[in-house]
């Protein structure tokens, strides 16, 4: 018998390997036999559950790690429902754990890129879905996806996701037009995410070509129309992005849509150049100046600064309108004698705000009519609460990159500047009470 490195001696081992496996499975056979009744005879063998039987007696002894896997996968998947960030923080150590130990199967993978994906740990997402992908390029999920991302095409797709979110932006355009190739045509998803990585590149031309396109699919939503609109404006065509503002805005006029789809957008800044337009076209001059200057505080010295200073530039000089005051309690209310109210003291309050342009503020004046304040001992527990108390109150609306000392000091500088603004007191015979807001923003930072 030859030493271990000849091949008799592995042969003998193999040899006496199987006898063993078929001494076990002859022990298994007999002790059916002997457990069968001697007054009947025995039952017909299923010879396809007979070979499933010795096939998975097979697989546990030539692959003890087998059951588990298996056993892991279902835990991973029960920690995968909870969604609660701890479980699913468990569930990524539990499939990172046991993927080796299926090396030609793609399933654990698969599963930790999700689970990654949802916690939006996107560099590790990508390096998951990519180890299924080796494994099996045209592997196709079936569990642990929402409806509208089930088919062949489902890994192709979250490979893009992740991929553009770590701005990996040439190899994202590969899965989403792999997918486009195959005539999946419905899915709005992907020719956006297509439109921005399109655009995060600087080729606006293929974007607005894409997204176009998705804007004609009867399932187009107010998403796509917010980027076609955003491609547009980039390439200072102007009228045309309008019209697709417009078209979002009538299908999303609270902005709801692009809230929920604010995570979603690549690249992330792109949230706040978006909000800015919506902003703006709606007329609310103090909330778009906060948002494309934090777009402007993220990207510094981006490709798209010049198009964002065009904004800044056209709304500090937009005057405060009617449209941007809140007037409550008497409907008798002068609004343009109270805009001129503000006006006269807009000085000291953009003195309050030039060194905090992150801090958009709400000022709200209340004014009690003579007869409320008089008579208020005498009136009812419930008509006392229907009167707001008299003075100002400023309150944060929006704030970024503001350190909270500072942003203290302005709101107080702004209380004190608005004591000056003359809001008149609503007559006797008309209402209780005047409460006047509005928002405000430094136009001219330091």
């Amino acid at each position: 018998m030859r030493g271990p490195g000849g091949g008799r001696g592995s042969a003998g081992l193999g040899s006496l390997f199987g006898a063993l496996i078929v001494l076990v499975l002859v022990g298994w056979h007999g002790g059916e036999v002997q457990a069968q009744s001697q007054r009947y005879p025995a039952e017909p063998v299923d010879f396809d559950e007979h070979v499933e039987q010795r096939s998975t007696l097979w697989e546990r002894v030539l692959d003890p790690h087998r059951q588990r896997y298996h056993d892991s996968i279902d835990h991973a998947r029960r920690l995968i429902r909870s969604r609660t960030g701890s479980a699913l923080a468990e569930a990524a150590d539990v499939l990172r754990e046991i993927a080796p130990l299926a090396p030609d199967n793609p399933h654990a993978y698969w599963l930790l890129g999700r689970v990654e994906e949802r916690r939006h740990n996107w560099p590790e997402c990508a390096s998951a879905y990519e180890k299924a992908f080796a494994i099996d390029p045209g592997y196709r999920p079936i569990d642990d996806l929402p409806s509208q991302r089930k088919g062949p095409w489902a890994l192709d797709f979250s490979m893009g996701l992740c991929r553009i979110h770590v701005g990996a932006y040439e190899r994202a355009i590969t899965h989403f037009k792999r997918i486009l190739s195959r005539g999946i045509t419905e899915q709005t998803a992907v020719y956006r995410h297509l439109g921005e990585a399109y655009m995060a590149l600087g080729r606006l031309g293929e974007a607005i070509a894409v997204l176009t396109t998705a804007s004609r699919q009867p399932s187009s939503d107010a998403r796509i129309s917010y980027t076609l609109a955003a491609a547009y404006d980039r390439d200072e065509k102007e009228a045309l992005a309008r019209i697709h503002l417009n078209d979002a805005l009538r299908k999303d006029r609270s902005l709801t849509q692009l809230k929920l789809a604010s995570i979603d957008i690549v690249p992330p800044a792109d949230e706040y150049y978006y909000f800015g337009l919506a902003h703006e076209a709606k007329g609310n001059v103090e909330w778009a100046l906060a948002y494309f200057r934090r777009y402007l505080h993220l990207t510094g010295e981006g490709q798209w600064k010049r198009r964002v200073r065009q904004h800044l530039s056209d709304l500090v000089r937009e005057p405060l309108k009617p449209g941007r005051l809140r007037i409550q309690g008497s409907n008798s209310a002068d609004s343009a004698q109270i805009l001129a109210a503000i006006t006269a003291v807009d000085r000291e309050l953009q003195a309050c705000l030039a060194s905090v342009p992150g801090l958009l503020l709400r000022v709200s004046i209340t004014v009690v009519s003579r007869r409320s304040s008089s008579s208020r001992r005498s009136r009812s527990r419930s008509s006392r609460r229907s009167t707001p108390p008299q003075g100002i109150k400023t309150d944060v609306l929006y704030a970024f990159a503001t350190e909270p000392e500072k942003s203290t000091r302005a709101q107080q500088c702004v209380e004190a500047a608005a004591q000056h603004i003359a809001v008149p007191a609503p007559p006797a015979n008309t209402a209780r009470y005047l409460k006047v807001s509005f928002p405000v923003i430094a136009r001219e930072p330091m």
